[in-house]
């Protein structure tokens, strides 16, 4: 019972490790200020302030950070299909279209002379099986009369491990910093100098 449990532990655990260093080799390609250069703050937000120049609330373009958040799903799913056609590196091999991790039988070994020997243990990944996005902003105090607004975009992939007697679902979150800059303006003194804002989440299909 002790050595199962162990196996699966490990199995499970070098799974991980792959499926995560597949999925960060994909996504932070793509969520990078090059890529985002073209998305400006001003299509994304709408600061509202009232006569005497202080913030009242933050509005989001839910249709432009839609679009934004979409483009960058296309991206990434370009390149799962160039990863399953062999144009990209990664330690999964595709069978019937499908991503298999091969994980080694003696892995739960602490033997290094071991940890790699043995016959494979298939494992099959589901890459973007759901991926959501957000918008939130960090506006605080600059200078005097000033404001730093901070605009973010999340993205959430969530993708499944198939292992031979069970399954497991995980998410992962990437944060990018997509726009800064300086207005005029202040902040309530309530919030004690600093705004956070954020839109609803956004579900891509």
């Amino acid at each position: 019972m002790i050595f199962f449990t162990r196996f699966n532990n490990t199995i499970e655990k070098s799974a991980k490790k792959e499926l995560k260093e597949i999925t960060n080799n994909i996504v932070i390609k793509h969520l990078t200020k090059e890529n985002l250069v073209t998305v400006s703050m001003e299509e994304l937000i709408v600061i509202n302030k009232d006569k005497e120049d202080v913030i009242t609330h933050i509005d989001f373009k839910l249709d432009k950070a839609y679009e934004v958040i979409l483009n960058i799903k296309e991206q990434i799913e370009k390149d799962v299909i160039d990863l399953k056609n062999g144009k990209l590196y990664s330690p999964a091999i595709v069978f019937n279209d499908n991503l298999i991790l091969k994980v080694p039988y003696y892995s739960w070994s602490d033997n290094i002379l071991l940890m790699n020997l043995g016959p494979k243990i298939f494992v099959k990944v589901n890459l973007l099986e759901n991926v959501r996005g957000d918008l939130y902003t960090k506006v605080t105090s600059y200078g005097i009369n000033s404001l730093l607004v901070n605009l973010y975009i999340t993205i959430y992939i969530k993708e499944s491990l198939l292992y031979p007697a069970s399954s497991e679902q995980i998410e992962y979150n990437f944060d990018m910093l997509v726009a800064s800059k300086v207005i005029q303006g202040k902040i309530p003194q309530f919030y004690n100098g600093i705004i956070e804002s954020k839109s609803d989440v956004i579900n891509l299909k």
